[in-house]
């Protein structure tokens, strides 16, 4: 009988293109809460689409959502009329609804379950949905500099198809304009960069950066569980972006912790000025995968989804995209929103990370320092490196094996000789190096728990003292 093919969308294709396999591998939780999967800190996974119902959800919800959960619904979800049985589980956590969002709902369209609790929300007669005002959005931290650079894929969009109409001296059509919004962005790309030029005068054209920003960084922010609920395949594939994209940063701003402590302990490679990498004096630290993960703190973590539905609720059909985050990710969303940079502790000197694959197949992680490069975008000054992670097609994820996951055969066969970040010395194989890796594999095995996907509700949540 020949198996039945698992349809995915192009977000989720693009990322498993990407994905590389660590040579490290961790022990598998002991303990896991009901409803939940394992997923270390800062991994983006997604999930095949695959039939489900209404009820089913329900149920997942019932049973798996954590006390404080925030849902973001989208204007297709709002607009669909669900069963009010999931409405109302959805009312049993809370419920925030964004301007634009708001900005979108004509009081003549039907009422859905969903459309009722808002309008009642409007009339400040629901306690369980918050629709939220344009500078309480704005106020959250880091919020303007992630949501330029989710509407930047859109804008790009806009941007080629008016330079190619100055070129043909006339209104591109769809025949001339899609094969070079193809070749520019991808498949990927394409979608967005589309639909930025078609939408470039609809007030509420970015109403899914808002959504996928505010929930995300909610999450990290105010400590809880976000969950955003669509039937747009867009709004999943800027979660996948924007999830990469913050925890690369944070990525980014560990290792630039590290290494103003301990700026002699890694190998070092220069970048002469003016090179492809970097404007001038850049240093190049090549790490391993685990080395970096090492200093994600030992802390609890907060959990962000995105659930995308398809067809109607009378044939579900469903897909996910998922990240946990540390809680002290928070301090890097506080150095986005003073500087735009990802630490600034070197002197004005950025730190990027770029996880790769030698080319004897062992993964390995390229940690740049130096200043960055700025160029203008319409109205706005971006980092160039943030305008290329925005727009690039295939994010690199790189995630760790898992024992019971994963086989020992599975994992790459060669090791790339880096220097850990801990390490004092030169020689990799000295006998003080060889302890010191076997005392940190020993504390992994011991915190194997810390980073899965645990709930959180913290004493101050729930007003405990």
């Amino acid at each position: 009988m020949a198996r039945k093919r698992q349809r995915t969308s192009a977000t989720a294709r693009a990322l498993h293109a990407a994905a590389t396999l660590s040579n490290i591998l961790h022990s598998a939780p002991g303990r896991m809460p009901l409803g939940r999967a394992p997923t270390l800190p800062l991994l983006l996974r997604t999930t095949v689409r695959r039939s489900t119902s209404a009820f089913q959800i329900w149920e997942t919800w019932r049973r798996g959502a954590l006390t404080g959960t925030v849902f973001f619904p989208d204007t297709t979800l709002v607009s669909n009329p669900a069963p009010n049985y999931l409405v109302q589980e959805m009312l049993r956590h809370e419920i925030r609804i964004l301007p634009k969002l708001f900005g979108e709902m004509k009081p003549w369209q039907t009422n859905t379950p969903l459309r009722s609790e808002v309008w009642a929300a409007a009339r400040n007669e629901s306690r369980s949905v918050k629709v939220l005002l344009q500078p309480q959005v704005e106020q959250i931290s880091a919020f303007d500099h992630y949501f330029s650079l989710l509407t930047y894929r859109k804008r790009v969009g806009e941007s080629v198809v008016e330079s190619l109409r100055s070129e043909l001296e006339h209104e591109p059509t769809p025949t001339e304009y899609i094969p070079v919004l193809q070749r520019r962005f991808g498949d990927r790309g394409l979608r967005l960069a589309r639909k930025g030029w078609e939408e470039r005068d609809r007030e509420t054209r970015f109403a899914d950066e808002e959504l996928v920003t505010a929930a995300m960084l909610t999450s990290i922010v105010d400590q809880r569980e976000t969950v955003i609920v669509t039937f747009d395949n867009d709004v999943l594939d800027q979660f996948a972006k924007l999830a990469f994209m913050i925890a690369e940063d944070y990525k980014a701003y560990l290792v630039a912790q590290k290494f103003q402590e301990m700026p002699f302990a890694c190998p070092r490679c220069y970048f002469p000025s003016g090179s492809r990498e970097a404007v001038s004096g850049v240093i190049g630290l090549k790490l391993r995968p685990i080395d970096v993960w090492d200093l994600v703190p030992n802390v609890a973590t907060t959990n962000t989804y995105c659930i995308l539905l398809g067809n109607d609720f009378r044939d579900l059909q469903i897909s996910e995209a998922r990240m946990n985050f540390p809680l002290d990710a928070g301090a890097l969303l506080d150095v986005k929103h003073r500087c735009g940079a990802n630490t600034q502790e070197l002197g004005g000197r950025n730190c990027r990370v770029y996880p790769d694959v030698t080319s004897r197949q062992s993964p390995i992680i390229t940690a740049i320092i130096g200043y960055d490069a700025k160029v203008r975008f319409m109205t706005r000054i971006f980092r160039v490196e943030d305008l290329r992670a925005a727009i690039r097609e295939e994010d690199q994820v790189m995630f760790l094996g898992v024992e019971g996951v994963h086989e020992a055969n599975d994992l790459p066969r060669h090791r790339e000789l880096v220097m850990p970040i801990g390490f004092e010395g030169g020689d990799e194989d000295n006998e003080a190096n060889r302890e010191w890796a076997q005392r940190r594999r020993r504390v992994r095995e011991r915190e194997s728990d810390r980073g899965y996907c645990q709930p959180l509700v913290t004493e101050e949540f729930l007003g405990g003292g």
